[in-house]
């Protein structure tokens, strides 16, 4: 086998027209193994869509999940649910087939809903540490400072500026420069995701760095806040020997403060696991220009694959982290949904209840 500089240095020799007379080069994987790859990412797909339309029925069916935190959860399952219908799939039959079977205009428009759809991701997370930071430090004019209006502002804003940042990739500005090693460096029909160093950093910087920035510093901030409530709450209550509580209202502050926290660390969670999953990529996308474009195409496929698989994974945390959401889903799953008893639910006590 070649390694990757005469991989660079002579494509020509691997480029084969096949499928239907496609220019593309020999697939990587033998048969058995492509089967293999393709019901494992297929499984990945399936789990993606439907673990994210899991998040949005929940939230669109149960009244306690509607709250201004969840507007941008909905819309954050929704990107993520766009992921395993749009991009998922065809990126699949690229990795595993190594051609690209949807002509070339497809090849730019999936390359914008993949950069869209991904980047919206963590566009979103960094909304959703605002919307925690207000809810934790200043709970009492949290309703005022983020009312309906600008949760919709804000939804607005993640939705057009992420739509806006792929179209570079119809405008050619992305490849500029870097032609030849396109031509160079894979077959026709490939539908390489290449980006000249000037694209490669821009993204790193505002789809990773600036958001990250964001994230960090809006958690650190909450979880420094939230000790200190846990704290005051705790020495109000201690006055009353062998009494937890000493109030109704303090009960209440308590009761509130508990889902307000659970919220906030169920999304904690999901940022730093957004984080940890899309470093790969990141990495290999600002690398790649710097060594001249030598990655190969399996440490790509691997990278986006990492990145993507994020997108089945936010259901998950969200049913492991969170009460509320651990309760809609069992009442989804049991069918006990037709009642409006259970759109009333209380689903953070749920568990409690039942018991």
């Amino acid at each position: 086998s070649m390694d990757n500089q005469s991989d660079v240095e002579a494509p020509r020799l691997l480029c084969v027209n096949s499928y239907n007379n496609l220019s593309c080069s020999s697939p990587r994987l033998p048969a058995p193994q492509r089967t293999l790859a393709l019901v494992v990412l297929i499984s990945f797909s399936a789990c993606t869509v439907v673990g994210n339309s899991l998040i949005v029925l929940s939230i669109l069916y149960f009244r306690q999940l509607q709250t201004r935190t969840n507007a941008f959860t909905l819309s954050l399952a929704l990107a993520d649910m766009l992921v395993g219908l749009l991009v998922m799939p065809y990126s699949m039959m690229r990795a595993v087939y190594s051609c690209w079977f949807y002509g070339s205009l497809f090849c730019k428009v999936h390359t914008w809903f993949d950069f869209t759809f991904t980047s919206s991701s963590v566009i979103h997370l960094s909304c959703i540490s605002i919307d925690r930071y207000i809810a934790v430090s200043d709970p009492l004019r949290y309703p005022k400072r983020l009312g309906p209006s600008k949760v919709a502002l804000m939804l607005v804003v993640c939705w057009s500026t992420t739509l806006a940042y792929g179209l570079p990739f119809f405008s050619g500005w992305t490849v500029l420069g870097i032609e030849q090693v396109i031509a160079r460096g894979s077959c026709r029909d490939a539908c390489p995701v290449v980006g000249n160093m000037a694209f490669a950093f821009t993204n790193a910087f505002f789809a990773y760095l600036i958001p990250l920035c964001i994230m960090v510093t809006s958690y650190a901030k909450i979880f420094r806040i939230a000790r200190e409530q846990v704290n005051k709450i705790r020495a109000n209550s201690a006055h009353v020997p062998g009494v937890e509580f000493s109030s109704s209202s303090t009960r209440q502050q308590w009761a509130a403060m508990r889902r307000e926290h659970n919220a906030t660390k169920t999304l904690g969670i999901i940022m730093g696991v957004f984080l940890i999953f899309w470093l790969p990529y990141c990495s290999v996308a600002v690398i790649d220009p710097i060594i001249g474009y030598q990655t190969s195409a399996t440490s790509w496929d691997v990278a986006n694959w990492i990145a993507y698989v994020n997108s089945a994974i936010n259901p998950v945390l969200f049913a492991s982290f969170n009460r509320s959401f651990r309760g809609a889903f069992r009442l989804i799953f049991t069918c006990r949904v037709s009642s409006s008893t259970y759109r009333n639910a209380d689903l953070f006590n749920l568990k409690d209840s039942a018991n």
